[in-house]
């Protein structure tokens, strides 16, 4: 028996109701089943329309730009990415979700959690008050009710905002990892690319000597999981420079 999303319960395949179902009413033996049967062609024919017409539309935009190629110079938009940004494909592709995976498994072995955030999120997110990148670096945009959106610069502020929303002062400390494509919209940063992955951490309400040995070991050994042999840490902390200026 199978039932029908709206039925009322289970009606077997190739029997007719005889009562006053959803879809039966006096209907002869058998109706029922040829119903289901017409029903059941018209759902796979829908499924391979919906198949085929991505790859077809697909197959006729590659036809359009290859022909576009062959007509105009290679600097046309439909060919090129916009500066600051580049496709990865084939070997880079694949070497660079190997190291993603290896790294994200060093991760969840200390006692990460996943977090996701938006792409995009309202301005004051990273306003210059909360965020690390100027105002003029952001990728901004308006939506229909006329708030400024911005493409996320940076994860740290969006996990800030997602931490004061969902956990309290009993949950803590908090562990949270990501992993997600950020964008910067500046021509000063040689041989960066506007939009790059970040991989990170977040440990939050614990502001203990052993938190910071936790995540210089994690750092370390992530480090050497991605295959780096020699290398340096650098660690900072803005009370440092804030007691410099405090002093002087």
């Amino acid at each position: 028996c199978r039932a029908l999303p709206g039925a009322r319960g289970a009606v077997p395949y190739g029997r007719g109701s005889g009562g006053a179902g959803p879809l039966s009413g006096n209907a002869p033996a058998g109706s029922f089943g040829k119903r289901l049967t017409v029903v059941g062609f018209f759902h796979i024919i829908n499924t391979i329309f919906f198949i085929l017409l991505p790859r077809y539309h697909m197959k006729v935009v590659i036809q359009q730009i290859r022909k576009q190629k062959g007509t105009t110079n290679m600097d046309n938009q439909l060919l090129h990415t916009p500066e600051g940004v580049r496709d990865i494909y084939n070997g880079e592709c694949r070497r660079k979700q190997f190291i993603q995976d290896q790294l994200h498994q060093v991760l969840l072995s200390y006692g990460y959690e996943d977090i996701q955030t938006p792409t995009f999120e309202f301005f004051d997110v990273f306003s210059r008050e909360i965020g690390t990148v100027p105002s003029r670096e952001l990728y901004k945009f308006f939506d229909r009710e006329g708030n400024t959106l911005v493409l996320r610069p940076d994860v740290t502020p969006s996990i800030a905002r997602a931490v004061a929303k969902y956990f309290t002062e009993e949950d803590m400390p908090v562990r949270l990892c990501y992993m997600a494509n950020t964008f910067i919209n500046s021509s000063e940063l040689q041989g960066r690319l506007k939009e790059t992955t970040q991989l990170g951490a977040e440990l939050i309400g614990d502001g203990s000597a052993e938190t910071d040995a936790e995540l210089l070991a994690l750092v370390v050994e992530s480090l050497l999981k991605s295959g780096l042999k020699e290398f340096q840490v650098s660690v900072g902390h803005v009370d440092f420079f804030q007691s410099l200026l405090k002093e002087a």
